[in-house]
């Protein structure tokens, strides 16, 4: 997105047809990574349309995203009846299950005070603004401007959807750009200011030093980790990314070939080494539990759709048991049929593997 921004500050200085495309390129990669890279397409698209009062430039920008992100547009449209589903819900089936959707993500309206801080980007916000507020910092950059165009179309999604850090990701480059500028105005500025501004910046960099998965990955990707000298590398790289990387390990060592496993209350198959597929009661209709009345009728579902065996994690801190998303009915739905119609293949505390019989 950021590259993407520096290609479009590009074209408006040198009018570049060339920057123009690559910068479609990259935006449509942004939005293949992300769905949501969609919304910044679209007010990019917008805004060269409103600056040139001509197509040509729209059009150019456009094609080359679209020539990205389309393919995975079309997937989605296929899958579920909405091209960037939630948000349209064209048909009965994929209103449907965008409403589950929606009510297990917090899609709250009015928003809650302070759904821009929830989760955490407030030691970035909070610091920056004030940066800003410090002293005249001056004016954007063509780059930094490019990115704030997206600002409005993110805001309506982080406010309508209640998370903030996570819709409003695309525009922190901005903030950042901003900050620096900020910053720069206050160094130059001198005194107080100048000890504010360092405490801001601090803050803003404290959580580096907190005790969280990326921290925990520092010394495994050092050339030589001092936390586990001994280990192997790739694994500790899994496990401090993923915590149930050494459970997918044990479990390729006992699954057969041709298995195809259902992920019960886990979603995170990174680097699995296995067949899978989600079986979470929101992001999947195939194994809709609303609809199964019994456990035999879940296991003949399961075994319909080819799948050999279940992964249940109840131990994780992600997935306990939430009336919006896996409810009581559902966790006992899967207990009841794992305990009539599935043997233990493999186990550790908290997680479990089992095989269909």
């Amino acid at each position: 997105m950021f590259c993407a921004a520096a290609a479009l500050a590009r074209h408006e200085e040198k009018k570049d047809d060339g920057a123009l495309a690559v910068a479609g390129i990259l935006a449509g990669l942004s939005a293949s990574a992300k769905m949501l890279g969609v919304a910044a397409v679209g007010a990019w698209g917008l805004v060269l349309l409103y600056r040139t009062r001509r197509a040509r430039e729209a059009l150019i920008f456009g094609a080359c995203a679209a020539a990205m992100v389309g393919p995975w547009l079309l997937s989605t449209w296929i899958a579920t009846g909405d091209p960037v589903w939630p948000f349209l819900r064209l048909d009965a089936e994929s209103g449907a299950l965008a409403a589950r959707y929606l009510r297990s993500n917090r899609w709250d309206f009015p928003p809650k005070p302070g759904f821009f801080l929830h989760d955490g980007p407030g030691f970035l916000l909070i610091p920056v603004l004030a940066l800003l507020a410090l002293t005249r910092p001056g004016k954007p950059g063509r780059v930094e401007r490019w990115l704030w165009w997206t600002a409005p179309a993110y805001a309506v999604l982080a406010w309508r959807h209640n998370e903030g850090w996570r819709f409003f990701m695309p525009v922190w480059p901005a903030f950042a750009l901003a900050a620096g500028r900020g910053a720069r105005a206050a160094f130059a500025a001198g005194g107080a200011r100048r000890w504010a501004a360092g405490a801001l910046i601090l803050a803003a960099a404290s959580p580096l030093a907190a005790d969280g998965p990326n921290n925990a990955l520092f010394a495994v990707v050092a050339p030589r980790p001092s936390s586990a000298p001994a280990a192997d590398r790739r694994a500790l790289f899994e496990e401090r990314s993923v915590d149930v990387a050494a459970f997918y390990r044990e479990a390729r060592g006992v699954l057969p070939p041709g298995a195809k496993v259902l992920l019960f209350r886990e979603t995170r198959g990174y680097g699995a080494g296995f067949d899978y597929a989600w079986g979470d009661p929101v992001n999947q209709i195939r194994v809709d539990y609303r609809r199964l009345s019994s456990p035999d009728e879940l296991l003949a579902r399961l075994k319909a759709l080819g799948f050999t065996h279940v992964l249940d994690h109840p131990s994780s801190h992600l997935y306990q048991e939430d009336p919006g998303y896996y409810d009581a009915r559902t966790i006992g739905l899967m207990g009841a049929a794992l305990m009539r119609g599935a043997r233990s293949a493999h186990a550790r505390a908290g997680i479990a593997l089992y095989e269909l019989e």
